[in-house]
């Protein structure tokens, strides 16, 4: 669990093939105002794609909330808690400092694995230090053809 204003963490995982069908990010965070925060995905290539930009019109939480190449609902619309499976926001140019985004889309997080371990970054920030959020769990999951 972490407790946030600014924050990264990393997951190291298989080495990614050709084929990737799906990339999906699931997290839970409890949090009062999640329409405070960003969440980027940096990839093993190196990019980093947005993947919440400040929505939910200040509800709380996320549970087992997921945003993948394959998500369909759009987050700006919905309100939170956020607990189904949204396309990313791919805003460009938000985040912390070390995570800024640049990436449109997750295709530009696919790259050939070379055979060992890659490390994929969560990064958070809020954007209203008054508030506190706390990351509980986090997970990446990638789906090949």
């Amino acid at each position: 669990m972490h407790q946030l204003s600014g924050w990264d963490d990393t997951i190291v995982a298989l080495a990614t093939p050709p084929g990737v069908g799906a990339i999906g990010v699931t997290y839970n965070m409890t949090h009062t105002y999640v329409s405070d925060m960003v969440f980027n995905l940096r990839a093993p290539n190196g990019q980093i794609l947005n993947l919440f930009n400040r929505h939910g019109n200040n509800g709380a939480n996320f549970v087992n909330t997921t945003i993948s190449s394959i998500g369909t609902a759009n987050l700006s619309t919905a309100l939170a808690p956020f607990t189904n499976n949204y396309a990313p926001t791919r805003a460009i140019g938000v985040g912390p400092t070390s995570g800024v985004s640049a990436a449109s889309a997750y295709s530009n997080l696919y790259s050939a694995g070379t055979g060992v371990p890659q490390t994929w970054t969560l990064f958070m920030r809020d954007y209203e230090a008054s508030d506190i959020g706390t990351l509980t769990s986090w997970s990446i999951t990638i789906t090949h053809n």
